[in-house]
């Protein structure tokens, strides 16, 4: 950061958003908004001279060293991914390095320790099956690997999540560092991991899992063993702004998200609901004759009219004007007294109170 003792709204716009919120943060003020509301509210709070807030200070300083234990793996220091620029593979290149992550190995990683367990979290737990749901539905972008020492075992993956609950604000950043196949054995444990969301210094969130997911899908599929010149007919890199788009209620398939669930299923899914909403228990003869309104309406005339020849419908199909009945509602007393005192009769108590009788009949 640069030096606080002349500071002007220019000097604060060089600053990147991650130290603006540091400094904001610092002092109990929001971080939230564009760049250039941080930037001028962090001139407010240099003008007003606020001082840095030790518990909010250590707070950060607390995930700050938090942050740092993940890169230690196993007695080695780990890159920090996010300050890694070179050396990332995309999907296109650096899928046949990916590790061989398995079923086994998220389960490992969500902390089961028996196949029943593993059965019960992975396909019918919320948590774990929304983490799936966060890969099956695009949610997971293109997938990043680094090899970090081509002599060590471990490598790292990264890639951006969308949140679920608001598809256009910010991606999340995520990292796992995993081990690395080896002509012994497959890799695919993961050792360390991390997201910019809320829970995601923890390691254990959706969007991690749903990185994972994603790579045991292409392992399971066997598209991490194909050519290079037969991946991209087969996998679909997910594209970097969601394209989700309204549509209304009734055309959206409503299914329960399935762990493994095929591509075929999915469609038949579709299939079956096409056909549901084509459903008629009418036979053809029927279809037809209930797609002519006015041929629909004679018919339905015709039986009711000698029952309800007096109703609405049978007065609108004859094209007979319906004649609304009126009735007179009572004056008021204000009214009623002008009336009185007009007509020139003599005005007794027996008189007034005869006209402001009203019975409910009369309405």
């Amino acid at each position: 950061m640069d030096d606080l003792s002349e500071m002007t709204l220019e000097r604060f716009r060089l600053w990147s958003m991650h130290a603006l919120k540091v400094f904001l943060s610092h002092r109990n003020r929001s971080v939230n908004g564009t760049f250039d509301e941080l930037s001028a509210r962090a001139f407010c709070v240099w003008e007003e001279n606020l001082p840095v807030n030790e518990k909010a200070e250590q707070a950060e300083q607390r995930l700050l060293d938090e942050y740092k234990r993940k890169l230690e793996v196993e007695g080695e220091v780990i890159p920090d991914p996010f300050a890694l620029s070179s050396g990332w593979k995309g999907e296109g290149a650096g899928m046949s390095l990916w590790p061989s992550v398995y079923v086994t190995d998220i389960a490992k990683f969500l902390k089961c320790s028996t196949p029943n367990e593993v059965v019960h979290r992975l396909l019918n737990e919320y948590k774990q099956g929304k983490a799936y749901i966060y890969f099956e539905n695009g949610w997971v972008k293109e997938v990043y690997l680094h090899t970090l020492n081509e002599s060590g075992d471990k490598c790292v993956l990264k890639t951006k999540v969308t949140p679920s609950m608001s598809i256009n604000s910010k991606q999340y950043d995520v990292w796992e560092v995993v081990r690395k196949n080896s002509t012994d054995q497959p890799g695919g444990e993961l050792l360390s991991a991390y997201c910019s969301c809320t829970a995601g210094m923890h390691g254990t969130c959706n969007h991690v899992a749903g990185l994972l997911f994603r790579v045991e899908h292409a392992v399971k599929s066997g598209e991490t063993s194909k050519a290079a010149t037969s991946k991209l007919s087969q996998w679909n890199v997910p594209k970097a702004k969601p394209t989700k788009k309204p549509v209304k209620a009734s055309e959206i398939v409503w299914r329960k998200g399935h762990y493994g669930k095929s591509a075929a299923n999915v469609e038949n899914e579709k299939k079956k609901h096409a056909m549901k909403k084509l459903f008629t228990p009418l036979n053809k003869k029927q279809v037809s004759f209930v797609q002519d309104p006015s041929q629909l309406r004679s018919d339905l005339y015709s039986v009711l009219k000698d029952d309800i020849g007096d109703s609405c419908f049978a007065k609108m199909f004859e094209k007979t004007k319906v004649t609304v009945q009126t009735i007179s509602l009572p004056l008021t007393l204000i009214e009623l007294a002008h009336s009185l005192k007009s007509s020139g009769d003599n005005i007794t108590p027996e008189l007034f109170f005869n006209k402001i009788l009203y019975d409910r009949r009369d309405a």
